[in-house]
């Protein structure tokens, strides 16, 4: 008998959704029901395809730029995990936090590094109201159809930052997203023609 390849590994993921605080009352009720409040919380065991398996023909769901992204494929079975469908157009932040396989430390695990060097692009955290998404966020909002209703960040500005240091920093993210996905650009350039 042969052996048994193993396309994907599987890791766990603690999960954190925040939801829109400004919502029709129906929709209201139903995240007391489901959530408690704004905030639903739960473990995931989500799967990633392993380095050596990943190309540029996988499913759209998986892909951003036209090749394979491990940290669009977790966020989609996140969201495909999401109950009940009516809190979607509603969903402002995902928060995430990864764990080893149980009784492995880092060093077992030479291929945490390279597999899932995305964590530190964002830090497991991704926004979705419409004047903070990034490309990646962007890309996510339009696969998976979510947050449709979430209102823009600066109708309820923090209150101690000043708006152009918050927009200052929104565009940095914006460009590091930008350079981590489409290396090619060369931000130097303001034109951001293609080096």
């Amino acid at each position: 008998m042969g052996k048994i390849i193993k396309l994907f590994r599987e890791v766990s993921v603690n999960v954190i959704l925040t939801f829109e605080h400004d919502v029709p009352e129906d929709i209201r009720n139903i995240m007391v029901e489901y959530c408690g409040g704004s905030q639903q919380m739960y473990d995931l065991d989500v799967l990633v395809l392993k380095r050596k398996f990943r190309s540029s023909n996988v499913q759209n769901e998986w892909s951003i730029c036209e090749k394979y992204s491990p940290e669009k494929h977790v966020i989609g079975q996140v969201l495909n995990d999401l109950s009940p469908e009516e809190l979607k157009p509603y969903l402002v932040k995902i928060s995430l936090c990864y764990t080893l396989p149980e009784n492995k430390s880092k060093k077992d695990c030479v291929w945490w590094e390279d597999e899932f060097d995305f964590i530190g692009r964002t830090n497991s955290k991704y926004y979705f109201q419409p004047d903070q998404r990034d490309m990646f966020e962007d890309d996510i909002v339009q696969t998976f159809g979510i947050s449709e209703k979430v209102r823009p960040h600066s109708e309820n500005p923090h209150p101690n930052i000043p708006e152009e240091e918050y927009l200052k920093v929104i565009q940095g993210h914006r460009d590091e997203t930008e350079l981590y996905f489409k290396p090619e650009f060369n931000f130097n350039n303001p034109k951001r023609e293609r080096i």
